[in-house]
């Protein structure tokens, strides 16, 4: 894409964003002549974007917007909720327009997809076929617009597109499919009609789609796919836009030119030992060289602190206020206090508060998880609330303020709280705790317990907040991004937590260390000390190894038999840390110590077949040192513990996968079978059924939209026979909208994921939990 481009449909970002600020604060203070005036001027700018980028349709709608708007103020400037929420539809519409016109994306590399690139041509075939199919469908109902079938065709096969294309990864297509879905889902339940503006919004959307598909066509052909023409970019006054990838591109030269910089000091550090055996042997030598060193080791020196400067200098070039973040929350939390019928206003402090840009583009996904979470769970209904002489409407509080180095990011709420007494029954009836286990456990030992996988005081493994995922992947991506997530509580008045980040991923301390012969890397935030190991410190227990620090007794993994390496001795040192809420010991040959490193990308097709793995540095010596993740480390050593050769007489765990979606079948059956898992597969529910009463099923992994039986009716099914109904059901679909979570769990889903957040990881550990806690 162009870089003119590129800055174009930033500029189309922030001018949505700023209108979506506009038009809330203008529907809390419709007479405030300075919102007016900057509404006005950010339509303005909209349809002068629109006119440049020859979108109509987003001129046509802006301009009517502004009528309606006008009409508002003409009699008397009180805008409703359905004003307002008429508005931000219709500017979400427009922003979506813009941007697809401003630039098209370049299609993802073999390494953007990693091992989903294997499945592009079934993709790419399959998703023809739907637009094919879509389009057949429009013809008829032109034809004949009531034509329920025709609906229904249109619907289902958007559904389908939506939901391969999430597996994919590819956004853009499942976004423009799913407006396309909507449109379809509305029309099939009375409500709307195919209008001609609503036909030549689909229309547009199925061009995009088209044009998405041929830019990957185009780039498995290796082939460059036409561009736009570029926009001229107008002066920007003092200040200059760079691409983050020039930035990257420097700190890479930079991080080389450290990286040189540590070989000559260490060719300083040779030098002067063997300088120490000239002044015996060669005097006058000797002081010549003294000199010498001298001299190197001062423009050494200059050379280090002018690296460093500008090493700084750049990293403060990256830096973004978290305001960037922050200012897109008012309308998450407002719509989302509608979708659970609460009440709630929105607090936030410190947006000044700046934070690497790689950082901040990663912490919304947690960020909006535990405020969803908070306004579901915590925040109580208006009634309940009242009893309990609180305000109707509740308050999240989202905080961020720097400290010793590092940001800290606060959700709190004045909700109901938590009960340690019922998250430890909660654990012990989902197994992952005994009766014994929960008692030694102290309240704020409790409150952790909450981000263990499949934990959850609701009816559903993963029945947090209807993301299909719980809080343990948020502790999870928060730990990636080499952050800490904590919570506090107390029952009747709220809970906060806190997301704890390092200023920036560039650079990072971290201890290096030998096993296996091979040096590698773990970040040092993550160990709490280092220790020796002595042949009686490890004790027997549960089937695996610990050690005594501390007063307690803490799991021992060897880190040779996590990664899956064979041969080596026993660990004679270990490095303790935390990783997700428990304390684990790692043991290795040998801790080199502890040293500041220059953190690089080791790419993200390496990221996906390595999931241990977070990054790679340089040492002076040129060795290039992988830095360990823990988190995955740890569960890498459980998951390979149980992947072992199966006992004499037990089968390995059969799976039973529906989904009628090839592309989404195949990157489903290939996850489960690589974890180990024996996975037969039905293309709809009628399907499945034959299969579970021809032999048994540890598990079931069901899509919800298929052909001649759905998912729902599949699971009531299951509920409903005595033969099978306690084979756990995990539920992958696109079906995002709550009515229909909830109605999956009610049909006795235990689990619900969404294919817009899939992980591959997220389903292995729902299945892995799920089948283990069937079988105790």
């Amino acid at each position: 894409m162009p870089m003119s481009h590129e800055f174009v449909r930033e500029d189309i970002s922030e001018q949505v964003q700023r209108l979506n600020e506009d038009l809330l604060a203008l529907s809390l203070d419709p007479q405030d002549e300075e919102l007016r005036r900057s509404v006005s001027q950010g339509f303005h700018n909209l349809k002068a974007l629109g006119r440049m980028l020859g979108v109509g349709r987003a001129v046509n709608l802006v301009h009517e917007m502004e009528g309606r708007l006008k009409g508002i103020w003409e009699r008397g400037g009180a805008m409703d909720s359905g004003h307002l929420e008429a508005f931000l539809r219709d500017l979400d519409v427009v922003g979506s327009l813009l941007k697809a016109a401003a630039g098209q994306k370049l299609p993802p590399t073999e390494e953007d997809l990693g091992e989903l690139a294997q499945f592009l041509p079934d993709f790419l075939e399959s998703a023809r076929e739907h637009l094919g199919g879509i389009n057949t469908g429009l013809g008829r109902l032109r034809e004949e617009p009531g034509n329920e079938e025709a609906l229904q065709e249109v619907f289902r096969r958007a559904h389908s597109l939506k939901g391969s294309a999430m597996t994919m990864g590819l956004t853009e297509i499942s976004s423009l499919a799913h407006g396309i879905e909507e449109v379809f889902r509305d029309l099939s339940e009375g409500r709307g009609e195919l209008s001609e503006e609503v036909l030549d919004g689909v229309l547009e959307a199925l061009d995009a789609i088209n044009r998405s598909l041929d830019a990957l066509s185009w780039g498995r052909r290796k082939e460059a796919p036409p561009r736009p023409p570029s926009v001229p970019q107008e002066a920007l006054g003092e200040t200059v836009r760079v691409r983050t990838e020039l930035l990257d591109a420097l700190l890479n030269l930079l991080e080389e030119l450290f990286t040189h910089h540590l070989g000559l000091s260490e060719l300083q550090a040779d030098a002067e030992e063997t300088l120490a055996d000239l002044r015996t042997e060669a005097p006058q030598l000797a002081a010549r060289m003294d000199d010498f060193c001298r001299q190197f080791g001062d423009r050494l020196e200059g050379v280090h602190l002018l690296l460093s400067e500008l090493r700084d200098t750049i990293m403060r070039a990256r830096m973004l206020p978290v305001s960037t973040v922050f200012h897109m929350l008012p309308r998450a939390v407002r719509d989302l206090a509608k979708q659970f019928g609460k009440e709630a206003k929105l607090v936030q402090e410190g947006g000044e508060v700046e934070v690497d840009k790689s950082i901040l583009e990663q912490i919304w996904d947690p960020l909006i998880h535990l405020i969803r979470n908070a306004l579901d769970h915590g925040i109580e209904p208006k009634e309940e609330r009242r009893k309990s002489g609180k305000p109707e409407a509740g308050t999240v509080r989202v905080t961020a303020r720097q400290q010793e180095g590092r940001v800290l990011i606060e959700v709190e709420d004045d909700g109901r709280g938590m009960d340690p007494e019922e998250l430890k029954d909660t654990a012990v009836r989902r197994g992952l705790l005994s009766h014994r286990e929960a008692d030694a456990l102290s309240s704020e030992e409790a409150c952790e317990l909450i981000f263990l996988p499949g934990f959850s005081t609701s009816t559903s493994v993963t029945d947090v907040s209807g993301r299909g995922i719980g809080l343990d992947v948020v502790r999870t991506n928060v730990e990636r991004l080499k952050g800490r997530v904590s919570v506090s509580t107390r029952k009747g008045r709220g809970t906060k937590f806190v997301l704890d980040f390092p200023l920036t991923l560039i650079t990072a301390p971290a201890f290096l260390l030998k096993t296996g012969g091979r040096t590698l890397a773990l970040p040092a935030d993550a160990v709490e000390q280092a220790v020796r190991l002595r042949k009686d410190d490890a004790y027997r227990q549960d089937g695996g190894r610990t050690i005594y620090i501390g007063g307690h007794l803490i799991p021992l993994i060897s880190l040779m038999e996590a990664l899956g390496w064979n041969g080596g001795d026993d660990p004679t040192q270990a490095l303790v840390v935390r990783t997700e809420g428990r304390w684990v010991a790692l043991g290795v040959e040998e801790v080199l110590g502890e040293q500041e490193v220059v953190v690089k990308s080791p790419g993200s097709f390496l990221l996906r077949r390595t999931p241990f793995l977070s990054g790679v540095t340089v040492l002076g010596s040129g060795e290039v040192v992988p830095i360990l993740e823990p988190s995955a480390l740890v569960r890498l050593a459980g998951r390979r513990g149980a992947q072992g050769e199966p006992e004499p007489g037990h089968r390995r765990p059969r799976v039973l996968l529906v989904e009628d979606q090839l592309v989404t079948q195949q990157v489903e059956k290939s996850l489960l079978e690589g974890a180990g898992f024996e996975v037969e597969v039905a293309s709809d529910g009628e399907e499945a059924l034959g299969k579970l009463a021809e032999k048994p099923f540890d598990l079931v992994v069901t899509d919800i939209q298929m052909p001649r039986m759905d998912g729902f009716t599949l699971i009531q099914r299951i509920r409903g026979d005595e033969r099978y109904m306690d084979v756990p059901v995990v539920i992958v679909t696109s079906m995002v909208r709550e009515e229909d979570r909830r109605r999956g769990l009610e049909a006795g889903a235990d689990a619900y994921i969404l294919k817009s957040g899939f992980r591959g990881e997220n389903l292995i550990d729902t299945v892995r939990l799920l089948i283990g806690r069937r079988r105790r």
